[in-house]
């Protein structure tokens, strides 16, 4: 699958091995040159995109504070997550970098398991819990995501404005996507996927009604749009996150 570069492996409940690795900075350039072709073939079944995008363009994929997990089955590789922990404006970030997962693969609770694991290994303070971030345009990963929290923004759940977020937000996209054109009144950044046609079946919410609303955002509309979203984390639901990491493993 990846080799034995990495911190270990878990299995999940639904019979997937998960490998994580807890720095990406201490990869030599053959292990950064083989996961780089491994986000490909997990991406190239969702996207719209060139084959070897990563290959060409993931060379500062792994800064220090980077972890990375890559999930398989009976050695077929189905998903990777990469998380960085960032420190912007003296707040400290969990950012949720890529979360990606093969459409057969989807629905096995691959967004929740590796969650878990990230949280286990870069969480280590429910007193002082970092704020959490990351970007999508997928209803059914933004939802997920929102359980986690107990404020968003921007939040389709009920519209709440957090001016608090808006201004974290803007901070981390000014950190980490410095040359990128970001909007700041609706939390977009309209050129994020430009290198690639969009999806090749877009991911919808089954509640149809919180499927419009994001649909519905600038970000969203805009095919090559990306929704950036800062929320505080909900400690209950993190302790949960906790908890199952802990059966995992």
């Amino acid at each position: 699958m990846i080799g034995t570069f990495g911190d270990g492996v878990v299995r999940t409940r639904g019979g997937m091995d998960i490998s994580i690795i807890k720095d990406a900075a201490r990869l030599t350039p053959d292990q950064r040159a083989h996961l780089l072709e491994l986000y490909d073939f997990v991406a190239n079944d969702i996207w719209a995109k060139h084959p070897n995008m990563y290959r060409y363009f993931g060379k500062h994929l792994f800064p220090e504070g980077t972890m990375i997990l890559i999930a398989a089955l009976d050695q077929d590789v189905a998903a990777f997550s990469v998380s960085r922990k960032v420190v912007v404006a003296q707040r400290p970030f969990l950012y949720l970098w890529f979360s990606n997962v093969r459409p057969k693969y989807q629905k096995m609770r691959l967004f929740r398991d590796t969650t878990a694991l990230t949280f286990r290994q870069m969480i280590d303070d429910l007193e002082n819990l970092p704020f959490y971030a990351f970007r999508t345009r997928n209803p059914v990963l933004w939802y997920s995501a929102r359980r986690l929290m107990r404020r968003a923004a921007p939040d389709f759940l009920d519209g709440t404005v957090h001016q608090d977020l808006r201004h974290a937000a803007a901070d981390i996209a000014g950190s980490l996507y410095p040359q990128m054109e970001y909007d700041a009144q609706s939390l977009s950044f309209p050129a994020a996927y430009k290198w690639v046609g969009g999806y090749q079946s877009p991911q919808h919410h089954r509640d149809p009604e919180l499927d419009r609303r994001f649909y519905e955002h600038p970000a969203i509309t805009n095919p090559h749009g990306a929704v950036l979203t800062v929320g505080t984390l909900d400690p209950e639901a993190v302790r949960a996150s906790l908890s199952l990491a802990a059966e995992l493993e």
